[in-house]
């Protein structure tokens, strides 16, 4: 565990962490509503999910590194 803490402080930084949370915003509320106009349903879907996963890693990584700060 305190591995993989030290990694995470190590390679992401706010920045990185601030951008995967835009992307994961982006993928999950913005992106859907264009591929649900095209007809895409089962992409809009699955857009969804990668940006709800992307939004979730992000804040556990901040939480994460503001909790362990290494």
């Amino acid at each position: 565990m305190y591995v993989l803490i030290k990694f995470i402080n190590q390679y992401f930084s706010t920045y990185i962490l601030i951008t995967i949370f835009i992307a994961g915003f982006y993928e999950s509320y913005i992106e859907p509503r264009f591929l649900e106009k095209k007809g895409l349903k089962r992409d809009a879907v699955i857009c969804e999910f990668i940006g709800i996963f992307l939004v979730t890693t992000g804040v556990l990584v901040i939480v994460i590194k503001k909790l362990f700060p290494f």
